[in-house]
């Protein structure tokens, strides 16, 4: 590698659910490796499992997020190198380290250990060079499966649900509910109707109506007051929204409810 300096390295320890914000770097070469602990990364229209025994290859001018996994978050490693002039493409985008794991890791820890002293600069150069080769030397030896997710993990669909079933009840919108996940509006929308055979949209209605129903039967709330609590502007909407999903209004389903409770006595 010709023109290179090491801007950072970095580490990042685990903070569950951490997530940086869309970003790029137009002259740097972003590595990442994590220690331990998992999470996953987006660029573009693909995303990936963030975890231990991989590396994975950013290059400048790639949009990027990263997020941690809520219930075991990822401490990991991150290298920038700032590239003078044209780049070589030539390690892929994810690296799977096989038997060469902890000689990698301890390469990425060892540069995050001198990075800021005194004589640093040189030496990080030095042991990028060793780095790069290594990396690319298990690259062409190993076949690269591929690492794209094909569900949404699962600690972030338990929050969407959780968020579903929650006042104030608004549809949070897709690009909203795909951002916090993480993921490309169109790979959040398939993976979601995949997962529950329901598009976002008609999974939270169907967990509001029946939030709704159940807090009318318990006798909590009336009409109007049930109307305000999972979102609506008013009854009239609730009222309609509530026939469309039950195919009964309200008070029709109630009356229903508790003649079916009277025969059972």
């Amino acid at each position: 590698m010709h023109g290179v300096r090491v801007a950072s390295a970095a580490v990042q320890e685990p903070v569950p659910g951490i997530t940086t914000s869309l970003h790029l770097h137009p002259n740097l070469l972003h590595l990442g490796c994590v220690e331990y602990g998992s999470g996953i990364c987006r660029y573009g229209e693909v995303t990936r499992r963030f975890a231990p025994g991989r590396v994975f290859v950013l290059y400048p001018g790639v949009p990027h997020v990263f997020q941690a996994s809520r219930r075991n978050p990822y401490r990991a490693f991150f290298i920038h190198v700032e590239v003078l002039g044209a780049l070589a493409r030539d390690l892929p985008e994810v690296i799977r380290l096989t038997d060469r794991r902890a000689e990698i890791e301890d390469q990425f820890r060892r540069m995050h250990a001198i990075s800021g002293s005194s004589y640093s600069s040189l030496k990080l150069v030095g042991m990028l060079a060793l780095l790069y080769a290594d990396l690319l030397d298990i690259s062409r030896r190993t076949a690269q499966p591929d690492e794209r997710l094909t569900s949404i993990p699962e600690s972030s669909m338990h929050d969407l649900l959780e968020r579903f079933q929650s006042q104030p009840f608004e549809f949070p919108g897709i690009d909203a509910l795909a951002k916090q996940t993480c993921m490309s509006r169109r790979s959040f929308t398939t993976m979601f109707r995949r997962m529950t055979g329901q598009s976002p949209y008609q999974l939270f209605n169907r967990l509001r109506m029946e939030h709704a129903l159940g807090i009318l039967s318990d006798g909590e709330m009336d009409v109007t007051r049930a109307a305000h609590c999972c979102g609506f502007a008013n009854a009239q909407s609730f009222i309609k929204a509530f026939k469309a999903h039950f195919g009964i209004t309200p008070l029709k389903r109630l009356k229903q409810d508790r003649k079916t409770t009277i025969v059972h006595e």
